[in-house]
């Protein structure tokens, strides 16, 4: 009996030393304390989004550091309600307190807030767009500004998902596949996947080291582009049903062939005219 207590009393020093350890620290997406570094949210169907678990369409955060704070970017169309919901972990969270707030493009413009003081609760949020584009939406502990006597804590148990959804009809769809050619070690800073709408950017998609990417789409027609280093190597047009899926692969690798670049030094410059020109003359 003394041995079995020993063991248990063990675990529960390897829970504190260790796990609990691994538990309390900031989450995989930080630094994403202001507009300029916010993490690309897309939206989530219960019936399609778990066929992108590796997107991480419900993404996990906490408020580990001392005035931590994270933002988000939505793709939004016109006369479409949102909402955003924000439940802290049952086990992990009881000490997170969120608020929430919308901001048009700019990142400074207020479209609603929301903070109930609801610690360890979920908090939630709702709105209709009036554009097509871009907005913000921020998550911190509780606000002094918006809620009188409410104290931020933060560390350990802060851990919550935010999940985006629709609530007004009109479905929503998924571009997804593969970027072929490419390389594990690429540089994804250089690649950019888009939809266009008018000639206008529209949704941007999340892309993952594993050469995958996913973006989530009103339903209609878009033209789907790829950009390395602002040039575009892929261009197609693109049907999108209201939850379904479109597969397309894109080819795209870090040593893509910029069309016009004689010379092989990944840009168009005056040594290609120069070189087009000889080659012309001869």
């Amino acid at each position: 009996m003394l041995h079995f207590i020993k063991r248990i009393g063990y675990l529960i020093l390897f829970y504190y030393l260790f796990i609990n350890q691994v538990i309390a620290s900031g989450d995989r997406y930080e630094s994403d304390n202001n507009m300029n570094t916010a993490t690309l949210i897309q939206l989530y169907d219960p019936d399609t989004g778990d066929q992108f678990d590796i997107f991480e369409i419900i993404q996990q955060h906490n408020m580990f550091d001392e005035d931590d704070e994270d933002w988000f970017i939505i793709d939004v169309s016109t006369d479409v309600s949102y909402m955003i919901e924000v439940i802290p972990d049952i086990q992990t969270g009881y000490k997170c307190d969120p608020f929430i707030e919308i901001y048009e493009s700019d990142g400074v413009t207020l479209i609603k807030k929301v903070d109930q003081n609801l610690e360890g609760k979920k908090e939630t949020i709702d709105w209709l767009s009036d554009y097509r584009g871009i907005v913000y939406a921020r998550v911190g502990q509780c606000n002094p500004d918006n809620v009188q006597g409410c104290a931020a804590k933060y560390g350990a148990n802060t851990n919550y998902k935010i999940i985006l959804s629709k609530t007004s009809a009109g479905g929503f769809g998924y571009i997804s596949g593969t970027i072929l050619s490419c390389q594990t070690d690429m540089d994804f800073n250089k690649l950019k996947i888009n939809t266009s709408y008018q000639g206008k950017e529209y949704a941007k998609a999340s892309i993952i080291p594993t050469c995958k990417y996913l973006i989530t789409v009103e339903e209609g027609s878009y033209l789907l582009n790829a950009f390395i280093d602002t040039v575009n190597i892929y261009s197609q047009q693109v049907e999108v049903k209201a939850l379904q899926v479109s597969n397309i692969n894109i080819t795209a690798s870090s040593e893509h062939k910029i069309k016009g670049d004689i010379n092989n030094n990944k840009r168009i410059d005056i040594e290609d005219v120069i070189l087009l020109l000889y080659h012309v003359s001869k």
